[in-house]
C-alpha cells in the first residue's frame, strides 16, 4: 500500500483550539475554518515550498518554515495599501518570490 510507512507522505498539524459545540453552526464554523486552512496549505505547497533534494528532516523544516514565511509575506502585502495612494497590491506569488530573488541576489 502506498504511503504505509513512508515518513513524508503524511503532516500533521496541532492546534490549542478549543472544539465549539456540535451544532449545525458549530459544524458549518468548522468546515469553512478548515477550508481555510487548507487553502493556505495548498498555497504554501504549491506555490512557496522549495524543492528539496533528500530526507532530512532539519532541511525540510528550514523548507516549510522559508515556505511559511514567503506566504505571510505574501498576505501581508496583499492585505496592505499602497503608501501613496491608497491602492490594494495585487501581487502573485510568483511576483513576490521574483522581488525577493531580485533583491537577495542583485
Amino acid at each position: 500500500m502506498k504511503g504505509v510507512g513512508v515518513m513524508d507522505t503524511h503532516v500533521a498539524f496541532l492546534t490549542g483550539r478549543a472544539l465549539p459545540a456540535r451544532s449545525a453552526d458549530g459544524v458549518r464554523a468548522d468546515y469553512f475554518q478548515r477550508w481555510a486552512i487548507e487553502e493556505s496549505i495548498n498555497q504554501i505547497s504549491n506555490d512557496f515550498m522549495p524543492v528539496l533534494g533528500g530526507s532530512n528532516p532539519k532541511i525540510r523544516r528550514y523548507g516549510i518554515n522559508i515556505a511559511v514565511l514567503f506566504q505571510n509575506w505574501h498576505t501581508m502585502i496583499n492585505r496592505a495599501r499602497s503608501p501613496e495612494l491608497g491602492y490594494r497590491l495585487d501581487g502573485t506569488h510568483t511576483e513576490l518570490l521574483k522581488a525577493i530573488q531580485d533583491v537577495a541576489f542583485s
